[in-house]
């Protein structure tokens, strides 16, 4: 059943679309695959429990192996290989540890400076407010800006959720 059900997710983007679906399509699929993988492992771990059968035969573990082994494991994760064929470290894991540790205060930061103009500029009464372009940018929480164009769709939406006429970068 559970077999169909992944075939099917993966059949489906791609019959409507006629190419493969986008990543994050495939993001979840993954994340199907991992709940499926996890309960069936759960109902395993039952059966063994329950029918009292030895899964390491008392086996003592070395809990620094482990943590090693695990570290592998999380490092190749963001390892990835593009279509010429090198090997570069920046997967989703990489992306988002660096992103954490780099970038996530002067974003922050940025951000904060954005709506202390925007403060600014309600009680100084000003219609339009000018922004610097963000230097900091998350890659796997940030994507688009503003533009110079406030007719530009997100700088409307932007200008809309904070009620002032106008917001734009000045790039």
């Amino acid at each position: 059943f559970s077999i169909l059900i992944l075939i099917s997710l993966l059949f489906l983007p791609f019959y409507a679309m006629g190419i493969q679906p986008p990543m994050h399509v495939n993001n979840i699929i993954s994340l199907f695959f991992f709940l499926l993988w996890f309960f069936y492992l759960a109902i395993v771990g039952q059966y063994f429990y329950v029918n009292r059968v030895p899964l390491f035969l008392n086996i003592q573990l070395n809990k620094f192996p482990i943590l090693v082994l695990l570290s592998v494991i999380l490092f190749y994760t963001g390892i990835i290989k593009s279509p010429s064929g090198n090997f570069s470290l920046m997967g989703n894991t990489t992306k988002a540890w660096s992103d954490l540790i780099y970038k996530a205060k002067g974003y922050d930061d940025e951000m904060q400076h954005r709506l202390n103009l925007i403060s600014k500029a309600k009680t100084e009464k000003k219609d339009t407010v000018i922004f610097q372009s963000l230097k900091y940018k998350p890659e796997t929480i940030f994507f688009i800006d503003i533009t110079d164009d406030p007719a530009y769709w997100l700088n409307q939406c932007y200008s809309s959720y904070y009620k002032i006429k106008a917001v734009k970068n000045n790039d």
